[in-house]
């Protein structure tokens, strides 16, 4: 063999060897390019086994977790602002603003109590009536005239047992910030107002009252 041909030989040979380590080198990259890895955990996603595998069931509840909280409502929440005192919560004895100077409670006082009766002014020192109070959905209360007070001094002549004892005589309706209002509706007779003693406890009991 002629040696001066040997240095072309080489040159052959290395060309050769160069192109199949490209190729080879192009065989890894697309290999690797069909692989996934999650976490460490390399899975070809075409084996039949990778859509079982847990993989893409932990990338749905991922992305499950993101849409909640992405959908989630501002505005809801616990809300812990206090409220407003209201008659649902509130019990105790208010008087009438304006007249706090009745420390006593001997005429511009109410009790809220719901159970049994009590006492209410209806002319200063003079008329007086035994009153029930009866709480309804929208946690105004009704109140309903039981009798009149044996103590009265005036209206002894008025038609007591002619008023209605199931026709609400005034209402008391909750305010902002825990104050009450009272608002005085009348005696009634069979239903109807009765215009002659209409006014009796209007101007005393009719008002705003705040907790005493």
């Amino acid at each position: 063999m002629n040696i001066n041909k040997f240095p072309l030989v080489f040159a052959l040979l290395f060309v050769v060897a160069s192109s199949c380590k490209n190729s080879n080198s192009g065989d890894d990259v697309k290999e690797s390019d069909d692989v996934i890895t999650i976490e460490g955990d390399t899975r070809d996603p075409n084996n039949p086994e990778f859509e079982g595998s847990g993989v893409t069931k932990d990338r749905n509840i991922y992305n499950e977790d993101i849409d909640s909280t992405n959908n989630e409502d501002p505005g809801s929440g616990n809300n812990t602002s206090n409220p407003d005192r209201s008659v649902s919560n509130t019990t105790g004895k208010y008087i009438k603003t304006g007249e706090e100077s009745d420390t006593n409670c001997h005429c511009y006082c109410v009790d809220l109590n719901t159970s049994g009766t009590q006492e209410l002014c209806l002319v200063p020192g003079e008329m007086y009536i035994s009153a029930r109070l009866q709480k309804n959905s929208d946690n105004s209360i009704d109140v309903f005239l039981v009798e009149p007070s044996a103590r009265n001094t005036q209206g002894k002549d008025m038609p007591w047992k002619d008023f209605d004892r199931n026709s609400a005589i005034a209402k008391i309706t909750p305010q902002s910030k825990g104050s009450i209002d009272l608002d005085w509706l009348g005696f009634k007779i069979n239903g109807d107002l009765a215009m002659d003693y209409a006014l009796f406890g209007k101007k005393t009991l009719e008002g705003e009252y705040k907790l005493k």
